[in-house]
């Protein structure tokens, strides 16, 4: 049985007037008044986005992507495919799309949350699935411009941790011997994952229909902001490029990028605004 691919984090609805909660006579949770689903980097999890799930204003509710070989799923074999795992984490959204949502991914997420959006594309015109109301990407080249750089994936365990710093393996992990060893596989499946994908124009010729944000790093040298504009040709939407200072985990160094995340079309109007059970 598959584990959960959008495990829920950070704040909780409210408790009981016990104190305990009690499934039995609960009344049905209401959805929030946008989703944002957060798809990580490399050997990263839905943890990454912990403090985002946590820091997020009412109504905004954040959707870290778990998966397989990490953190709650640990156990399950990580997948070593883009449009394998797209096609795994799309048939469990639509549970999850009873409110607007926006997707965000982070470099090896920025390609999982694209692929994701061109899918639900192809499953809005063939029976309606809602469409996202934006999309947010940084840490990643144009998907056409994509690999720009010589493989990682067959490198071997000692030259991976001479990468640390391009790989973003944190030092208390490359100083625990045992704890590398639990880590690196589901990275190295990452790192194939994402070497191992080429962009496919769309059959039907038409980029996506949807607002796009591109969020970039002035050292950054996977993605330079330089060639942030060639993202334009994904979308016939507005696109959107805002530089922020840092290397390639940006992200989650500056507290200004999720400010910056939640002010994009799709999530503005319900960062400002009550959730459906507050009004």
């Amino acid at each position: 049985m598959p584990g959960d691919w959008f495990p829920r984090r950070g704040r909780p609805g409210p408790p009981a007037a016990s104190g305990v909660r009690s499934s039995a006579h609960a009344p049905p949770e209401l959805p929030p008044a946008v989703r944002l689903f957060c798809f990580p980097h490399a050997g990263a999890g839905a943890a990454a986005y912990g403090r985002w799930a946590r820091a997020a204003p009412p109504g905004v509710e954040v959707r870290g992507v778990e998966l397989p070989g990490r953190g709650s799923r640990f156990g399950e074999p990580p997948r070593r495919r883009l449009h394998e795992a797209v096609d795994a984490l799309t048939a469990e959204l639509p549970p999850l799309l009873d409110a607007p949502y926006v997707l965000q991914g982070h470099s090896m997420g920025a390609l999982l949350a694209f692929e994701t959006a061109r899918r639900l594309r192809v499953l809005g015109e063939r029976d309606g699935t809602r469409q996202p109301s934006g999309l947010v990407v940084s840490g990643m080249p144009a998907p056409p411009q994509w690999p720009n750089r010589p493989p990682l994936h067959r490198l071997g365990r000692s030259a991976l941790v001479l990468r640390e710093t391009e790989l973003g393996i944190p030092a208390e992990v490359r100083e625990d011997t045992d704890l590398l060893d639990l880590l690196l596989p589901a990275l190295l499946a990452d790192l194939e994952l994402t070497e191992t994908y080429r962009y496919r124009p769309p059959a039907e010729g038409r980029p996506l229909n949807l607002p796009l944000t591109v969020l970039t790093a002035t050292r950054d040298p996977r993605a330079p902001a330089r060639g942030a504009a060639a993202w334009a040709a994904m979308t016939e939407g507005a696109l959107d490029i805002r530089t922020f200072e840092g290397g390639h985990f940006f992200l989650h160094e500056h507290d200004g990028v999720l400010g910056a995340v939640l002010a994009t079309p799709g999530l503005a109007e319900a960062g400002r605004s009550p959730s459906p059970g507050e009004r």
